[in-house]
């Protein structure tokens, strides 16, 4: 079996049960770096996919992706919540 790094992996998120698998990789991810988290604690990592949230436009304008924010899909989704772990 071929282990993917969760960066790797929420590139090709498309459907629910992509979603799962994801979140399972993050709460892996937690468990196994916790140091690596900016926001390891669960207010601090809520805030994180609030204000994150909050520039989710501007990060796709930057990052050359052309994206309708106004309508998630499970990919964006993950990439806010892998986007919080250290966002401030």
């Amino acid at each position: 079996m071929i282990i993917m790094d969760i960066y790797d992996f929420v590139e090709n998120i498309k459907t629910k049960d992509d979603f799962e698998n994801f979140m399972s990789m993050l709460i892996k991810d937690l468990k196994e770096n916790r140091a690596d988290w900016e926001n390891n604690e669960l207010e601090p990592f809520l805030d994180g996919i609030r204000r994150f949230t909050g520039v989710l436009d501007n990060y796709y304008i930057n990052s050359g992706i052309e994206a309708d924010t106004s309508i998630p899909t499970w990919k964006m989704l993950a990439e806010v919540f892998l986007a919080a772990k250290v966002y401030e």
